[in-house]
């Protein structure tokens, strides 16, 4: 008997974003500490990480640590996925100097996350982030098959439950997989679809940048894989939307015609729910035919003004 405890696109940082209330970094550590307890609570084997664990490729001493200190103590395993914050050129073999690089390589309790198995009973695999992964999944995503396990994929990549406007993405109904249960990182907002024999979830954002996510309410999946069941679990520490954005000031952006610079970072880099600009320059370059390394260095430039 194993139980996992799941949960995605933390956005760990040590600054607030604009129009955040009170401090990101010290909300999102009582977060993280409930987090930790609900895992013990249950006994799970490891917490699994859908990705974007952090904010960005480099973040500093301090929220490193913070994290790593926390889960060392705990002495609970954590599986990671790099997400596409985290990564360097979206990829990991370009992600050696990064700061999540440095935490695996740093803590026996961090683990990249591959595949997770038990033979006959489950089987657990992470799906990483990669340049036009989404039109990949059309092609199928079929996981390792022992015959009758129970078949879980954890993936980072732009899955919606219909059509997304102006971003690369790709449908629930577009994905053929042998997958019991896929748990949908990246994008912010939560769903759930379920398709023949696979249930698509998604339960939104761990750490609520934008003031766009103000209404998502950040939790987790218990994962009982002799049950083969799975649990949302909110988190009572979140605090409610309000209480973490001024939520006046959207309009006032919008009614004032503030400086686009301004309201692009008020909305933060999953603005509209994965309507950022990064994906916008893709659209742009790929229309143009523009080459992808000139993308890449775009890209990562705007990632470094973001994190200034």
């Amino acid at each position: 008997m194993s139980k996992y405890l799941y949960f995605q696109d933390a956005h760990a940082k040590g600054k607030n974003s604009i129009n955040r209330i009170g401090d990101y970094q010290a909300d999102w550590l009582i977060k993280f500490d409930e987090l930790l307890i609900i895992a013990k609570k249950y006994k799970v084997e490891a917490i699994l990480d859908g990705g974007d664990l952090l904010d960005s490729p480099i973040v500093s001493y301090s929220v490193c640590d913070a994290i790593v200190d926390r889960v060392e103590k705990a002495k609970i395993p954590f599986y990671c996925l790099f997400g596409n914050h985290a990564e360097r050129y979206h990829s990991k073999e370009h992600s050696f100097d990064t700061t999540l690089a440095h935490i695996l390589r740093r803590s026996k309790y961090f683990e990249y996350l591959t595949t997770l198995y038990k033979q006959a009973d489950y089987v657990i695999e992470g799906i990483e982030y990669t340049n036009n992964i989404e039109e990949k999944l059309k092609e199928g995503m079929y996981l390792p098959d022992g015959g009758k396990n129970w078949k879980i994929a954890i993936i980072h990549a732009f899955i919606c439950p219909e059509p997304f406007p102006y971003a690369s993405h790709v449908q629930c109904g577009e994905i053929t997989t042998n997958a019991d249960l896929v748990l949908c990182a990246h994008y912010h907002k939560p769903f759930k679809v379920v398709i023949g024999n696979t249930t698509f979830l998604n339960i939104g954002c761990f750490g609520r940048n934008s003031i766009t996510e103000a209404n998502i309410e950040p939790a987790c999946v218990l994962l009982d894989t002799e049950k083969r069941s799975w649990e949302i679990i909110k988190l009572t520490s979140a605090k409610k939307g309000q209480d973490v954005f001024d939520l006046k000031k959207v309009q006032d952006l919008k009614n004032k015609e503030a400086d686009i610079d301004v309201f692009i970072q008020s909305l933060e880099s999953v603005s509209f729910q994965g309507q950022s600009i990064e994906h916008i320059i893709k659209n742009v370059a790929k229309e143009d035919n523009t080459k992808q390394e000139v993308v890449d260095v775009i890209v990562n430039k705007i990632q470094e003004v973001q994190n200034d």
